[in-house]
């Protein structure tokens, strides 16, 4: 029996853009982006955000701010991602 679709907001990390995919799973929202850079942002009750990337060998990075809108909260978040993924594609893995 097939999992019923549900629909995920994904972010572009890169451009900032927001999609919204029919995905069984957010793996497979990611997927049908065929995107690298696409994320799915789940905020925290504490203001931080958790960004999730990379479906085949998942990856996550929990965001704080301690200042700024839910806005900048979120551009911070995204750039945080396309930020390791340079470092990735770039072979150092990490941001340091």
């Amino acid at each position: 029996m097939q999992q019923p679709m549900t629909t995920f907001t994904v972010h572009l990390a890169r451009s900032g853009e927001c999609q919204q995919v029919a995905a069984q799973d957010w793996r497979s929202a990611l997927k049908a982006t065929s995107r690298t850079d696409a994320c799915w942002l789940e905020p925290q009750g504490d203001g931080a955000i958790d960004a999730t990337f990379d479906p085949e060998a998942p990856t996550m990075i929990t965001t704080r701010c301690r200042q700024g809108t839910a806005a900048e909260r979120l551009a911070f978040a995204l750039a945080c991602v396309a930020n390791q993924l340079d470092a990735e594609a770039n072979g150092r893995g990490d941001t340091a």
